[in-house]
């Protein structure tokens, strides 16, 4: 999606959601076929330790998906896969055998200096965990997914179509992003017994500050927009957000009631808090998987990113002839936000602050 007051919405786009939404079953049925026809290629491909980026929303989480989506050997879900996300093996071997010319790089419509064209890496897993879980993004039961949960279905969907992915683009390491990744850790280390996890944070102050941008360029957003923001699997600003169901039916009340109020800065501090916490406690329970998930400072990689580069290829085993040049290449690209003032309300629960100052330790260590 393009930036500016117009918010343009790319046809391909357009068309993509627009037949998703019409024929549900469409996809699915189509990524059937599709998986039948590969069953060889999909069986002897390798799903090499993927990498899982998990953070809430306004964390850092794209800058480090472009990091590692263009690392040597890594793919990941791109804009141009939207129109036929469920069929990424036909539609990327059309996509390259077709004179698309070169794409116009642009601002995306977060306004945050992150610069996007449609073979730029992106979020779109979404509508596929959602067509397998009906139940996520629907505020009605908890969205955590524990290790022991078991959908054969999904699993099998997910493996072959990273594999496929894989295929297709001649790659060996798989990499997404999800801005729900805090909750289905556990699930997915179970799935992924080699897999990477990358958790983005910031500081508490500085990560509303940037939430709270997003809730009021997106208050301007029309309905439209909306909508296919939440066809791809986005529900967290705007009139259409979704609140997370994060096993606490009481903290579900209380966002609820104050998203309603408009008092969106302390319900985005209730989440953080919960979000963060929940990733902690995950990891504290499952040595394993503490193990392979890597907790990345946003502040220090801008302040000091040299160093948070090489820690953050050296925990994904991104292999690579001269890894001290792929740091010097992002290094520049990294700078602390300058595009919004930090003011926050003063009618924030003072113990909140104090909750989440004390969180914000626990995640430094």
């Amino acid at each position: 999606m393009s930036a500016g007051a117009d918010w343009k919405l790319p046809w391909p786009d357009r068309f993509g959601v627009f037949w998703q939404r019409t024929w549900p079953r469409l996809g699915p049925w189509l990524a059937r076929q599709e998986n039948r026809l590969l069953a060889d290629e999909i069986a002897t491909t390798a799903l090499d330790r993927p990498v899982f980026i998990a953070g809430l929303p306004r964390s850092g989480s794209t800058i480090l998906l472009q990091m590692l989506a263009t690392a040597p050997g890594f793919t990941a879900q791109r804009y141009a896969d939207l129109p036929l996300l469920w069929t990424p093996y036909a539609w990327n071997w059309l996509l390259q055998r077709l004179p698309l010319g070169s794409a116009a790089v642009v601002e995306r419509s977060h306004r945050d200096r992150v610069l996007v064209n449609r073979d730029s890496p992106e979020a779109l897993d979404e509508p596929l965990w959602q067509h397998f879980f009906p139940s996520l993004h629907q505020e009605q039961q908890s969205e955590l997914l524990v290790a022991e949960l078991q959908h054969p279905a999904f699993e099998s969907f997910l493996r072959a179509h990273m594999a496929k992915l894989l295929r297709v683009r001649a790659a060996r390491r798989y990499v997404a992003k999800s801005n729900y990744g805090l909750q289905r850790l556990a699930y997915l280390g179970r799935l992924f017994p080699d897999a990477r996890f990358v958790v983005p944070y910031r500081s508490p102050r500085a990560h509303l500050a940037s939430l709270l941008k997003q809730e009021q360029l997106y208050a301007g957003a029309p309905d439209r927009v909306l909508r296919h923001i939440g066809a791809i699997g986005h529900h967290e600003f705007g009139r259409q957000r979704r609140i997370l169901h994060l096993g606490d039916s009481e903290l579900l009340a209380q966002l609820r009631a104050e998203f309603a109020s408009g008092n969106l800065a302390q319900a985005w501090l209730r989440l953080w808090i919960r979000a963060y916490a929940l990733m902690l406690d995950t990891a504290a329970g499952d040595a394993q998987l503490a193990a392979r998930i890597h907790r990345v400072d946003y502040e220090r990689l801008c302040a000091e990113p040299g160093a948070s580069l090489d820690s953050l290829f050296e925990h994904c085993a991104v292999e690579v002839a001269d890894r001290p040049a792929l740091v010097s290449e992002w290094q520049p690209r990294l700078s602390a936000p300058d595009y919004y003032q930090a003011a926050l309300p003063d009618s924030i629960d003072p113990e909140l602050w104090r909750q989440a100052d004390a969180l914000h330790a626990r995640l430094q260590k």
